[in-house]
Parts: C-alpha cells; sequence; structure tokens
C-alpha cells in the first residue's frame, strides 16, 4: 500500500502516513530501479520493497533482471537507484524464466537501509504495531505550536508523555478501528500508532542521542502490554519540517495477542506511571534490573515457556527485585540477612514492603484448596513451592505439589504475573496502584 500525505496545515512537520485495511497487508516502501552490486558485477534491474510481517517485521524485496546471464548469488549489495542508497541483501529465493530471459530474485536485507543524515535532528518520527487504541488526549496545557502537525483534530487520540528533556507523542492513528477489531480475532500485524521523540528545548539531536529514548520507551509499552513493542520505520526532519533521515530495519515486535493490560485506554492512566519508570530506567543502580525484569514480565505475559516456564521465570524476576530493593536500595536486610531467608520470605518482605496484600484471591479457588491442603501460608508460599515443585528433581519435591494440576499451575502464574505487574507499578510511583485489587479478574 503507498503511504498516504497528512492533510496540509500551518505546522511541520507533516509526517507520512501508512495505514491498512486488514492485518498483514505489505506496505510498499519504494519501486523502481535498482541494481545488485556482486564484486564487480552490476545487474539492472527494477525492484520493489515491501514492509512484510513475517517470521517478524521487516523489509523484503523482489529484484527483476532481463539477461541472458543467470545471476548466481547468494549475499550482495542492492542498490535502490532513486534513493542512492544501498544495504548488503541475502537471497531466499530465485526464479529464472528462460522464455523471457527474466531473473526474479526475492529476498531480505542484512542491515538496516539508511538514507539522508542521522544528525541533527529536530524531531524523530516512528511506528509502533498492535498497541491498543485510545481516542482520547492528555494534551491540555500543550500549545498547538508545541505539537507541531500532530493536531487533535487528525489523529484518534494522543498521549504526551514527558521526561525532563524529552517529550514523546503517541498518536492513534485515524479510522483504524476495523483494524483493531481485525486484530482481536485473526492475530497477526498492523501499524496501529505513530509517534514523535523531540526535545523540549527544541535543541538538535543526532539518532545515536535519540536511541536510548526509543529503548526506553519501547520497553515501557512492552511492560503496558504484555508482548513485545518496538519501534519501525523512523523518519527524521530538520527544524523546518523536511525530511531529511529515513530509516527501514528490522523490529522486535510480537503478533497481537490478547493479553490483560493494566491500563484503561479509556483513560490516560499509561501516561501516569512514565515519569517513575524513567525515574529508575535511569538510574544505574536499576536500568538493567529493570530491563531484565519486564523482559520476563512480558515473556511470562505470553506464557512463552508454557505455565511452568513463566512461574520459573515470575520467580526468578521477584527475588532479584527483592535483593536490590530489600537490601541496596531500602537496606532494610544485610547481604547474609537476605541470603538466609527462603524464596518465599524474599517475595514475602518485598511484597510488605511495598503494601501488595500477600493473602491468595478468592477467585483462585483450586491454588486456595491446594495450599490448604498442603497448609501453605499466603500467596508468596504457593507460588514459590510450585515452582520448586517444576524444577526439582527430587520426587519428594516434586510431591509437595501433586495437587498442581495444569489448572493450578495457571493460577499460580496469573498470581506470579500479578505479584511481578504490581511490584513494578509500585517502584514506578504508579499513583494508582493503590486502587489495584488482587481480588479482580
Amino acid at each position: 500500500m503507498n503511504p498516504t500525505d497528512s492533510p496540509s496545515c500551518q505546522y511541520l512537520p507533516q509526517p507520512r502516513l501508512y495505514r491498512s485495511k486488514y492485518p498483514n497487508q505489505p506496505m510498499l516502501l519504494y519501486k523502481g530501479f535498482a541494481e545488485i552490486i556482486l564484486d564487480e558485477k552490476v545487474f539492472e534491474g527494477n525492484a520493489t520493497v515491501l514492509l512484510v510481517w513475517f517470521p517478524c517485521p521487516h523489509a523484503s524485496f523482489e529484484f527483476t533482471y532481463f539477461g541472458k546471464t543467470k545471476v548466481e548469488l547468494d549475499d550482495f549489495t542492492l542498490k535502490l537507484t532513486e534513493l542512492g542508497v544501498s544495504a548488503l541483501a541475502s537471497v531466499s529465493e530465485k526464479r529464472y524464466y528462460g522464455a523471457d530471459d527474466k531473473s526474479v530474485i526475492s529476498g531480505y536485507f542484512c542491515e538496516p537501509v539508511v538514507q539522508g543524515s542521522q544528525k541533527e535532528l529536530a524531531s524523530l518520527a516512528f511506528y509502533i504495531t498492535n498497541f491498543p487504541f485510545f481516542n482520547i488526549s492528555n494534551t491540555w496545557g500543550i500549545e498547538e505550536e508545541e505539537l507541531e502537525g500532530w493536531l487533535e483534530l487528525y489523529f484518534e487520540g494522543q498521549f504526551v508523555f514527558q521526561t525532563d528533556e524529552w517529550r514523546i507523542i503517541l498518536a492513534t492513528l485515524p479510522d483504524s478501528w476495523d483494524i483493531h477489531d481485525l486484530l482481536r480475532t485473526q492475530g497477526g500485524y498492523a501499524l496501529t500508532h505513530m509517534c514523535k521523540l523531540e526535545r523540549l528545548d527544541r535543541s538538535p539531536f543526532s539518532l545515536e542521542n535519540a536511541r536510548e529514548q526509543l529503548q526506553a520507551f519501547s520497553y515501557y509499552l512492552s511492560f503496558a502490554r504484555g508482548i513485545w513493542i518496538a519501534p519501525i520505520l523512523l523518519f527524521g526532519y530538520d527544524a523546518q519540517g523536511e525530511q531529511v533521515f529515513e530509516e527501514w530495519s528490522d523490529c522486535r515486535a510480537d503478533s497481537w495477542q490478547n493479553t490483560c493490560e493494566w491500563f484503561s485506554p479509556d483513560s490516560t492512566e499509561l501516561v501516569q506511571a512514565f515519569p517513575g519508570f524513567m525515574q529508575r530506567w535511569n538510574s544505574l543502580a536499576w536500568r538493567e534490573l529493570i530491563q531484565e525484569s519486564i523482559q520476563w514480565y512480558v515473556e511470562s505475559s505470553k506464557q512463552a515457556g508454557g505455565a511452568e516456564g513463566a512461574i520459573v521465570l515470575q520467580q526468578a524476576a521477584l527475588e532479584r527485585l527483592a535483593w536490590v530493593f530489600l537490601v541496596e536500595e531500602k537496606r532494610n536486610l544485610s547481604k547474609e540477612g537476605f541470603h538466609k531467608l527462603s524464596a518465599a520470605d524474599k517475595i514475602r518482605q518485598l511484597l510488605s514492603h511495598l503494601e501488595i496484600k500477600l493473602e491468595i484471591p478468592a477467585r483462585l479457588n483450586n491454588i486456595k484448596d491446594v495450599s490448604k491442603a498442603e497448609n501453605w501460608d499466603d500467596g508468596p508460599q504457593a507460588i514459590t513451592e510450585i515452582r520448586n515443585a517444576i524444577i526439582h528433581p527430587d520426587p519428594k519435591k516434586r510431591h509437595k505439589g501433586s495437587g498442581a494440576s495444569p489448572v493450578v499451575k495457571n493460577e499460580a502464574w496469573n498470581l506470579g504475573l500479578q505479584y511481578l505487574e504490581l511490584v513494578l507499578l509500585k517502584l514506578f510511583d504508579y499513583p494508582y496502584a493503590y486502587l489495584y485489587d488482587l481480588e479482580e479478574e
């Protein structure tokens, strides 16, 4: 599908919009003259470059060449002549039509396709996939001139995230509600939102400066969504609003899954936890742990290793968080004292200090029944005992979790995921965390 320009307005830059009618629809990125360059050989032809979705979002190409010489190659440089850019590429399929002396080569890029300068950017626009739609905004108090081309009247809704130096606008693409419904029922991929990154003081920046902000925002949205969200199709603009940079590259983004998010798209809750997240992210003591914890949270949310693997990941994350929070930050426990605690006590101490309920919610009736039969005191003991029964080869250890049927393991996964989610929200000073009720689904 061809990109559709946004409507003209007095504010710059005006982002280029890619829109689709259904999930997994390829997006046309380039169609025109191209060259395959292999050592000293050059084959001239035409290429079509598409953004495709599987096995992960990436740019693929189809190169057509007419000539009696067969193109024998695996890896080469593909030059998109009309853009003046080249990138290393690899072949996935070759077809030769002898009657027409036509060769058709399909493949993918082995590195990002980059056009223009990555320096002296005034703003950076990018897309994300598979994020929930919203039609509200928190743009009150921000002058329209500051949003420059991101008018509330055009995008369905806009959330503005700010740090001490940066602003990121997350905008729902227009007329995309049908796509949202199809994603929920069919899965797959679609571009759902466009984002804009800029400095609050409008000073120029390089793409290298922006990478850290993009990484942090990706982790934050992934934590909110419960699947991996990542920037795709980057566009850079100068101070006059002219596009001076573009990048196509693979991205770490998951196919749609119907996860349970901790925020409501009908409110601005998503924005409220971001400052606290960034405060932890910018701390040398916390960044690596936040990355790991969100990594384990997302993989656990998706049950990438089944319920059993997710339970193991949850406990690893909770114990790491307990160490840094209780020993290194709050100094409530010494290193020796922490190591003497059982896994259940470590998690219990963490939850208690963050004022998170220890009781097993009544709705998890199966795990409550097993806990009563095994004399387990609370939720932390239940999830650690079930985890121990999963990982220990000793039959006696496994017997302690004898009541851990698939239904019970699924409830243990659910409880552990909510513990991890709420611990992170508390650490991010989420203002609505005190309203969080483990009794709710």
